[in-house]
């Protein structure tokens, strides 16, 4: 059995305007939760569902798009 991780990535925040892009550290929000994702032994593919395809430059290797056909 093959295992998908799904991981959506909205581009705005209402409370904090890019809340997923802001650093901490010395990378962006959204890159531990796909760092922590792609060292999962269990899951096979790691693809992130957004709107931008540019959000690539923010994640680890490996990670496949999932375009939302909305735009």
């Amino acid at each position: 059995m093959k295992i998908a991780a799904l991981i959506p990535v909205k581009l705005s925040s209402r409370r904090l305007p890019n809340k997923n892009f802001l650093f901490l550290g010395d990378k962006p929000l959204l890159s531990y939760i796909f760092e922590t994702v792609h060292g999962i032994d269990l899951i096979d593919s790691v693809y992130c569902y957004t709107s931008r395809p540019q959000i690539l430059d923010f994640v680890p290797r490996g990670t496949k798009l999932l375009q939302d056909p909305r735009i």
